[in-house]
C-alpha cells in the first residue's frame, strides 16, 4: 500500500474515529448537495456500507468509492480536509485508489460526478483520468439550486495504461 494510505475497514471503524471524520469533512461545504450536508447519519451509512470501500490519505484526503456492483462499477469521491497537496499528488492517490478498488472487486469501471461549477475536482477526476462522458442536468441541489453533474468515467483497461 501507498506511504501514508490506510483502507477504513466498516467492521473495525471505531465510532469516535468515524465522527471525528465527519466533523473535519463536514465543513468542506462543497462537497455536500442541499441533501446530504449537515447529515452525520447519512455519511456513517456510506461509511459503513458493504458497497463502499473507504481510503484516508495522511489523515487529510478520504476517499469514498460507494454504490459498488462487483464486476461492473463504483462511484469515487474526494473529500479534501487539507488543500495542501499538488494537484500531481492528489492524481497518484486517486489512481492508487482506482486500481485497489478495480481489483478488490473486479470492476470494470469506476464513475466520477463532480459538479460542473466545482472546477477543482473536475481538474482533479481529468488527472486522476476520468474521460469526460457526458452531463447530467441538474443533478445537483446546491443551496437551494440546481447544477449539473459532469458524468466521468476510468476503465480498468485505461487505468493500466496510466500506472
Amino acid at each position: 500500500m501507498m506511504q501514508g494510505l490506510e483502507t477504513l475497514d466498516p467492521v473495525t471503524i471505531k465510532p469516535e474515529d468515524a465522527n471525528r471524520l465527519w466533523e473535519r469533512i463536514s465543513v468542506q461545504d462543497i462537497a455536500f448537495d442541499d441533501f446530504s450536508r449537515g447529515n452525520m447519519h447519512m455519511f456513517a451509512e456510506k461509511l459503513a456500507s458493504p458497497s463502499t470501500a473507504a481510503f484516508l490519505y495522511k489523515d487529510a484526503v478520504l476517499v469514498m468509492v460507494e454504490g459498488i456492483i462487483p464486476r461492473l462499477n463504483g462511484f469515487m469521491h474526494f473529500f479534501l480536509m487539507d488543500r495542501k497537496f499538488s494537484d500531481n499528488e492528489l492524481a497518484i492517490v486517486g489512481r492508487r485508489i482506482a486500481r485497489d478498488v478495480i481489483d478488490m472487486f473486479d470492476l470494470h469501471r469506476i464513475t466520477a460526478t463532480p459538479p460542473a461549477f466545482n472546477k477543482f475536482a473536475v481538474r482533479i477526476a481529468t488527472r486522476v483520468g476520468f474521460r469526460y462522458e457526458g452531463l447530467m442536468k441538474g443533478a445537483f441541489l446546491y443551496k437551494g439550486h440546481y447544477h449539473d453533474l459532469e458524468i466521468r468515467g476510468l476503465v480498468a483497461e485505461d487505468l493500466r495504461r496510466l500506472m
